[in-house]
C-alpha cells in the first residue's frame, strides 16, 4: 500500500516545502509514521489518508548511538521537530555543573521532540542524545506551513496532536514539580523542628551577604529581626549540630513525603 502511494507521489512532491538536504521518508518510514500519527491522539485522530498527507511533508533522519539530535541553547536549527520511529533518545537538561547534566526522561518510539522550537523559533531547551541507532521523521516549519496552505483541516488535526503531546509532558513536569515542593516543604518542617540554620533564599530578600545566614524560624519574620540575630551564632550552631542530625532530618523528610504520596 505504502509503496504504491510512495510511487504515485514521487512525481508530484512539493519541493518548495521540503529541505532538499534530507531525503523523503522511504516506504518503511511512511508505514511507521502513519501508524504513529493515527495512534497519537484520541482527541482528533488522523485517518489513514490524512496521516499519509502528513508523511508526505516529512523527511527522513538517521542517528547513530550517542549522536546528539538537538542541543540545549542551539539557536541555529530550531525550525523542525522530530518523531521517533525506531530507537530511543535521552533528554538531558543543563545543571549548575555542565559536566553533570540532569536526565529528564527517555523517549521511546512514537515520542516527539523539538515542538517548541518548531512553533516559536526559540533556542532548544534541552539536549537530546541517541541511546541507540534511530530512525526519525522530521517536520520542518516550512513543510508545516505548506501543509496548512493546501490541507488546512489536516494541519489543524496535526497541530492538535502536537499540542496534546506538549500538554502531556507539561503535566508530567507539573507533577514532578509538585513532588519537589512537597519534599522541600517536608525538609523545611524538619529543619524548623530541629532549629538548624539555613541560608535565606536570594529571592526572599535579594541579600546574599553575611546577614543571609538566618535561623529557619526567622524566615517569616521581618528582615530586621533576622539581621539582628547575626550570622556568627547561626554558623556556630550549624557546626555543633553535625552532619548526622542533618542526614536524619532529610531522611525523615523523605519519609514524610513518601507517607503523603502513599
Amino acid at each position: 500500500m505504502f509503496k504504491k502511494w510512495f510511487q504515485s507521489k514521487a512525481a508530484s512532491s512539493h519541493g518548495a516545502d521540503v529541505n532538499l538536504a534530507w531525503p523523503a521518508l522511504d516506504a518503511v518510514d511512511v508505514g511507521l509514521a502513519v501508524e504513529i500519527l493515527q495512534n497519537a491522539s484520541s482527541l482528533m485522530p488522523l485517518s489513514a489518508s490524512d496521516a499519509l498527507l502528513v508523511a508526505e511533508h516529512m523527511q527522513s533522519r538517521r542517528y547513530i548511538f550517542d549522536e546528539v539530535l538537538v542541543r540545549a541553547g542551539d539557536k541555529d536549527s530550531c525550525d523542525y521537530m522530530l518523531w521517533i520511529l525506531e530507537g530511543q533518545a535521552l533528554i538531558e537538561a543543563v545543571s549548575s555543573n555542565p559536566q553533570n547534566p540532569v536526565t529528564m526522561t527517555v523517549l521511546e518510539p512514537g515520542s516527539t521532540m523539538g515542538e517548541m522550537g518548531l512553533l516559536d523559533g526559540q533556542a532548544r531547551s534541552a539536549t537530546c542524545t541517541a541511546c541507540s541507532h534511530m530512525r526519525c521523521a522530521m517536520l520542518t516549519r516550512q513543510s508545516l506551513l505548506g501543509l496548512a496552505a493546501r490541507h488546512p483541516a489536516v494541519a489543524t488535526k496535526l497541530m492538535l496532536i502536537i499540542s496534546a503531546g506538549m500538554a502531556t509532558r507539561l503535566r508530567d513536569v507539573t507533577e514532578k514539580f509538585r513532588r519537589y515542593v512537597l519534599m522541600a516543604n517536608a525538609i523545611r518542617d524538619e529543619l524548623m523542628a530541629s532549629g538548624l540554620p539555613v541560608v535565606r533564599p536570594a529571592f526572599k530578600n535579594g541579600n546574599t551577604g553575611p546577614s543571609a545566614a538566618c535561623n529557619v524560624r526567622e524566615q517569616f519574620q521581618p528582615q530586621s529581626a533576622c539581621d539582628s540575630s547575626g550570622s556568627t551564632g547561626s554558623a556556630g550552631s550549624a557546626g555543633s549540630t553535625g552532619s548526622t542530625g542533618s542526614a536524619g532530618s532529610l531522611a525523615s523528610a523523605g519519609s514524610s513525603v513518601a507517607a503523603k504520596e502513599g
